[in-house]
């Protein structure tokens, strides 16, 4: 068991750094962001703190 558990780990790791490559990533021309949206925010407490 204690030398199947880092086969493992390698073995998933080598289809996370599969999924793309470098030359993917630089040559699409489409980006999508997937962030935060901070329009609404309302803080609690006193302006200095932040």
């Amino acid at each position: 068991m204690k030398k199947l558990l880092p086969f493992l780990i390698l073995f998933h790791a080598s289809f996370l750094l599969q999924s793309q490559t470098a030359k993917d990533i630089f040559t699409n021309s489409t980006y999508t962001w997937l962030g935060i949206d901070y329009s609404q925010v309302k803080l609690i407490g006193y302006f200095s703190q932040f």
